[in-house]
């Protein structure tokens, strides 16, 4: 069972998800980034899966969750770094990066940034947006934030437009969220508004599987242009699945996650945390 832990980095103590059933000081690492104003327990569903085959590590994001919000406004490439310090911490040098929707961007520009670090990406529901695509977003959902910036509580209706399986529990756990998240879930929007991501997608040279549940229609709009942009890539479309496919379809995600691993990295679970 995944045990939450925490870490003080320079910006603030990040809380993480752990879990691992193969023995310790074996097995490739897998990092988890959620989506906006939500946090790690986003990927609960699917940590037990991929714990058998991967060391995994499910973060709380700066801002969210359990971890601390920084002192000062967060860029993506802030976000970033902020991974990458988080992965020189646990001395884990190379990692598989999960990313759902803002955490796909983050992903996008650790692969982009620090070539090095990640081992192969992928983008589950990520968008392909420009600057100008981002501000027309964030003009469309500004709305959704009050005079304080907090995020207005989400209704059951706004589930059925992203998951495949609303329910209450599902409704409740996404509003406790974004009041962990407070003013952060519009600081982190507001951080895409200078962040060009077709820029970065041919920067990208590691193995990348792009992921969309088949219902994710507010973002499954451009991954041909991805295809294009990313050398190399690959696409999987999840049937009767929504923006987070990892909770409408738990087995069906983690068998597309490990498959393109599989296939991408044949020696993945069998390498040393840290190398």
């Amino acid at each position: 069972m995944a045990t939450k832990s925490s870490i003080a980095l320079k910006d603030g103590k990040v809380s993480y998800l752990y879990e691992a059933y193969l023995y310790e000081g074996r097995g490739d690492t897998m990092i988890l980034l959620h989506s906006m104003g939500v946090h790690s327990w986003s990927w609960q569903p699917v940590i037990p899966l991929l714990a058998r085959r991967f060391v995994i590590y499910g973060l709380d994001m700066l801002g969210h969750g359990d971890s601390d919000k920084p002192p000062r406004d967060y860029k993506i490439s802030d976000f970033a770094a902020n991974v990458i310090e988080f992965m020189d911490r646990v001395k884990v040098r190379q990692a598989h990066i999960v990313g759902n929707s803002i955490g796909a961007i983050v992903g996008t520009e650790m692969a982009a940034a620090y070539p090095d670090r990640v081992r192969t990406l992928t983008l589950v529901g990520g968008p392909a947006r420009g600057k100008a695509e981002f501000r027309e977003s964030w003009a469309q959902s500004a709305s959704q934030y009050d005079e304080k910036g907090l995020r207005k509580p989400r209704t059951m209706e706004d589930l059925k437009g992203n998951f495949t399986k609303p329910t209450q529990e599902l409704l409740d756990k996404m509003n406790e969220s974004m009041v962990k998240a407070g003013a952060w879930s519009k600081k982190t929007m507001e951080a895409l508004l200078d962040y060009d991501l077709p820029e970065r997608f041919p920067l990208i040279k590691c193995p990348t599987l792009i992921l969309f549940g088949e219902r994710d229609t507010a973002l499954r709009q451009k991954e041909q242009e991805m295809l294009r942009l990313i050398k190399g890539s690959k696409l999987v479309v999840m049937p009767n699945a929504g923006h987070l496919p990892q909770i409408d379809d738990p087995p069906a995600f983690v068998k597309a996650v490990e498959g393109f691993v599989a296939a991408a990295s044949p020696a993945a679970g069998a390498t040393a945390r840290g190398s």
